[in-house]
């Protein structure tokens, strides 16, 4: 039990079984193995466990998964059934923080691969597409705005919410993006 809390540390709710060819059989509570009736039968406490993921599992379905049912954590099973390690609940966050960040990266124009020592050159290259497009709208917007200066002269609180208006625009562009 010891050796078992080194392993896991903190983790220990869970212990899987497994048959001698090492295939995942189930899954027993740690509080039931050791507040069970000492003359009880393995097998008895063992439930089947209905959830597992495979190697080759993409990580954001494997952070669904542990969402959806509220699992501590996941077995990973190889095809043949053999228990080949677990995701913990910890690592599941880790991997939907780093898909979150990529997705925002993707949604401000740097890329998923763009990080902090990516060629200044490269950066600009792969933005300016969209530095372009804001400016040619913003120019079609100042034209807008400019139709309408006698307005904008007599009523000056108008020309306070320009800003307000730009920065709801751009959000909410970006919200419907998410």
């Amino acid at each position: 039990m010891r050796r078992l809390h080194d392993e896991l540390g903190s983790n220990l709710l869970y212990v899987y079984a497994v048959d001698s060819e090492n295939r995942l059989v189930g899954v027993v509570s740690f509080r039931d193995l050791v507040f069970a009736d000492p003359a009880a039968v393995l097998g008895d406490l063992i439930e089947p466990t209905l959830i597992t993921v495979r190697p080759d599992t993409d990580r954001e379905q494997v952070s669904e998964l542990i969402h959806r049912y509220r699992l501590i954590a996941v077995p990973v099973v190889g095809t043949d059934g053999t228990l080949i390690g677990i995701v913990k609940f910890s690592e599941a966050i880790e991997a939907i923080q780093a898909e979150v960040g990529e997705d925002i990266a993707v949604m401000v124009g740097a890329g998923e691969e763009e990080t902090v020592f990516t060629p200044v050159g490269l950066s600009v290259r792969r933005r300016l597409p969209w530095i372009f497009f804001n400016l040619v709208v913003g120019m079609l917007i100042a034209s807008v705005i400019s139709r309408f200066r006698s307005t904008l002269t007599t009523y000056a609180v108008l020309a306070a919410y320009m800003p307000m208006v730009a920065l709801l625009s751009g959000n909410s562009g970006a919200q419907s993006l998410a």
